[in-house]
């Protein structure tokens, strides 16, 4: 698992060698743990940056459900993962814009005016060859989801999904913290440091550029 080989790097990287072991051992427990994200999710007001969406109208915006959830935190869509999917979608000429909702489970795509059905699908399907494919919603489920992206908070586009990958090195680096802490009891000021630098350090080798 691509994240799970990134956090493992960074006990290498001798940021916490000081805990070395303790992180040794309590790191694959963290990684796994579960996480509430739901609430982050549900009071997410980011703005989505898609006017030219809502403008555009619904006859020209699909809305697929997309395998891109975090591994880690549940709840949260996964940044690194997306990112170069969303980049190599929009590259496509017959996409105008692509955006993830928070929990990255459903994709939209705003297309170039008189984009044929069969284009839309190639340029889907190419871009997540290897990912799983894509599913584009219809009936209720389209309605409900299109309702949410209209809304204009919670979606991310391609540059911005890099906050989905900071919230998750926040989350993870505080389940390390709390591990270690059950183990070898830190002052307040020690722990909130030593979370401040772990989050830094992840966030540098989640975040792609």
């Amino acid at each position: 698992m691509k994240h799970k080989w990134r956090i493992l790097a960074l006990g290498a990287t001798g940021i916490v060698f000081a805990f070395g072991g303790v992180v040794a051992y309590t790191g694959s427990q963290c990684c796994h743990s579960p996480a509430d994200g739901e609430a982050a999710a549900v009071a997410d007001r980011t703005p989505s940056h898609n006017k030219a969406a809502v403008a555009a109208g619904p006859e020209r915006i699909s809305v697929h459900s997309v395998p891109l959830r975090c591994p880690l935190v549940t709840g949260l869509g996964c940044g690194s993962e997306s990112k170069p999917l969303m980049k190599k979608l929009e590259a496509n000429s017959a996409v105008e814009g692509a955006w993830i909702n928070h929990r990255g489970t459903c994709l939209a795509v705003l297309w170039r005016q008189g984009t044929e059905p069969s284009q839309r699908s190639a340029a889907v399907a190419s871009a997540f060859v290897g990912h799983g494919g894509p599913q584009e919603l219809a009936g209720d489920a389209r309605e409900v989801a299109l309702s949410d992206f209209l809304s204009g908070v919670a979606w991310y586009r391609t540059n911005a999904v890099d906050e989905l990958s900071r919230q998750e090195a926040d989350v993870v680096s505080t389940r390390w913290v709390e591990r270690i802490s059950g183990i070898i009891p830190l002052p307040k000021k020690l722990r909130d440091g030593l979370q401040c630098r772990l989050s830094d350090q992840m966030r540098r080798r989640f975040v792609e550029e």
